[in-house]
């Protein structure tokens, strides 16, 4: 009997034991799954899109960790798309802030180059455009080539692949350039050893202006993503450019126009006719050379052209008078600065150049006119004229003298330097040569066709054949620069 009990009793630790290893090997195939899924999900919840639960069972768990899986898989797939999406767009923002404070067309070039090679996977990068007569393309900007390929011209056919691109305005792409058959590759291509490439058009509504290359140095598929941020950035350069031509050619006919009436003032004054044209080029090559701002150069250029338009309201009697002027002569003469920054303060783009018109008889020590401004307080674009437009007096003929030699004009200027000119203004002209001056001069002489057209010869012709006409018209116009009263002007404009 004792016996069976003591039987009993090692059967019933033996089930028990057996139970509790059941169970925990039931805890366990419940407990590790649930880790493993819950480890998992800890990671992918920290932006760790690779992470995969790998359960071999095909149970409940098992399909858990599939269906997991496939659900990370897909988040992933989202976020890159997102995050490609948000680089075109940054790519497009980043540009965009470039086109809209550059009238340069090779800065914005250069930053559509830099863009896109940034919103992608290509190690180098060209911009060609359609060159005026559309039977070429010119290679205008680079990134990752040799500098020779800027300048470098291409057929425009269709045996290129830019060609090819530009004329079905669809971007391409090659896997493999040394396998592709379809087009020519470009000599710079072959000379870096590039492997892949890239090609979108720059379209323009109906039009298309050139193209976007990219390249890579080993062989890579481009995305569907980076081809589209490539043809956002191509389009968006075609709009800037389309922008900046039209603002060059506005900008051009307007100083086609101020050069003009600069020439039909010179014409007015036989005694320095020719000088806004050679005092322009004096003053570009100092403002140049003391690095002036490229910003303000067109200005500085404006300024110099124009600086005497407010001659326009001196009568011939004092602006041709053969003598000596007198006292009273003299004092209308002097209001000529702020005759002429009244005629260009109010045009649009000629501000600084209005400034400049008032301050070109100022002095460095103060001593000119018409507000005795010194030293800094000139604005520097007037300053420098002042160096340019004295030595162009200096050696250009007079009829009560002839003109001076260089070395005459140099000595001149060092004795003027520290009170009539600014003495920064002074040693840069001193930096040049004689010969230099000389070429400048010949320039400027040997330009007028180019510079100002049929509209300055027609302007010069009617000065020659208006002169009686153009003096009662300049006594109206000192009479309303001088006086804001009708009744004052009445008489003037009805005296027969």
């Amino acid at each position: 009997m004792i016996q069976l009990t003591s039987l009993w009793s090692g059967l019933t630790v033996l089930i028990f034991l057996v139970a509790i290893g059941v169970a925990v090997v039931l805890a366990r195939n419940l407990t590790d799954p649930l880790r493993a899924l819950g480890e998992a999900a800890l990671k992918v919840g920290g932006g760790d899109f690779e992470t995969r639960v790998e359960m071999d069972r095909s149970d409940e768990f098992g399909q858990l960790a599939t269906a997991f899986n496939k659900m990370v898989a897909e988040i992933r797939d989202y976020a890159q798309s997102n995050r490609a999406r948000t680089d075109e767009l940054q790519a497009l923002v980043n540009h965009s802030e470039t086109l809209l404070s550059s009238l340069d067309k090779f800065e914005t070039l250069n930053s559509a180059l830099d863009e896109v090679l940034s919103a992608t996977k290509a190690e180098a990068g060209a911009v060609v455009l359609l060159t005026d007569e559309g039977d070429q393309m010119l290679v205008e900007a680079a990134k990752g080539l040799s500098a020779a390929v800027v300048g470098m011209r291409l057929p425009f056919d269709q045996f290129t692949a830019p060609g090819t691109a530009m004329i079905n305005r669809q971007p391409i792409a090659t896997l493999d350039v040394d396998e592709e058959h379809r087009f020519r590759a470009a000599p710079f291509a072959l000379d870096r050893a590039v492997k892949s490439n890239l090609v979108v058009p720059m379209l323009l509504e109906n039009r298309v202006l050139g193209a976007l290359l990219l390249d890579t140095f080993s062989r890579y598929e481009f995305t569907v993503h980076e081809i589209n941020v490539a043809q956002a950035i191509a389009n968006q350069t075609a709009v800037a450019l389309e922008r900046i031509k039209l603002i060059q050619d506005i900008s051009n006919s307007y100083d086609q126009t101020l050069a003009a009436l600069a020439s039909a003032l010179d014409a007015r004054d036989k005694e320095t006719e020719g000088h806004s044209k050679r005092v322009v080029a004096y003053t570009l090559a100092l403002a140049r050379r003391m690095d002036v701002p490229a910003e303000i150069l067109q200005d500085v250029s404006r300024g110099a052209l124009l600086h005497d338009i407010g001659k326009i309201g001196v009568p011939d009697s004092i602006l041709h008078k053969p003598g000596p002027l007198n006292e009273e002569e003299w004092a209308i003469i002097k209001k000529h600065p702020e005759w002429g920054k009244q005629i260009l303060e109010g045009i649009p783009f000629l501000g600084i150049p209005a400034e400049m018109v008032l301050s070109h008889h100022e002095r460095w020590d103060g001593t000119g006119y018409p507000h005795s401004k010194a030293e800094v307080a000139i604005s520097i674009g007037a300053r420098i004229f002042a160096v340019a437009d004295a030595f162009d007096a200096i050696t250009s003929d007079r009829p009560y003298r002839k003109a001076a030699t260089y070395r005459e004009a140099r000595e001149e200027l060092i004795r003027g330097k520290g009170t009539q000119f600014d003495p920064e203004v002074v040693d840069c002209f001193l930096d040049f040569a004689e010969g230099d001056w000389a070429q400048l001069r010949k320039e400027a002489q040997t330009s007028q066709a180019g510079e100002t057209g049929a509209l300055v010869q027609g302007i010069n012709e009617l000065r020659r054949t208006i002169t009686g006409q153009l003096g009662s018209l300049n006594v109206i116009i000192a009479a309303i620069t001088s006086s804001l009263d009708l009744g004052e002007v009445s008489p003037i404009l009805w005296k027969p």
